[in-house]
């Protein structure tokens, strides 16, 4: 349960897991993430390469701020 500031005084009870959960959550999440995209680079030819700005690796430190 979290008491929520920004919320009306009368509704501002959030029912949502533990952080310790939610950061399990999101590095398996993450960590599926990865194996899929690696499964479908390997079955993909090379892309041409491009000239606009390469891609961000998603980390789970950006996913926790």
């Amino acid at each position: 349960m979290q008491d929520v500031e920004t919320l009306p005084e009368n509704d501002r009870i959030r029912f949502t897991i533990s952080s310790g959960a939610r950061k399990e959550v999101l590095r398996r999440l993450l960590a599926l993430n990865h194996e899929r995209a690696a499964s479908e680079t390997a079955k993909e030819p090379p892309a041409k390469k491009s000239r606009g700005c390469k891609k961000a690796e998603l980390t789970l430190d950006m996913l926790l701020k």
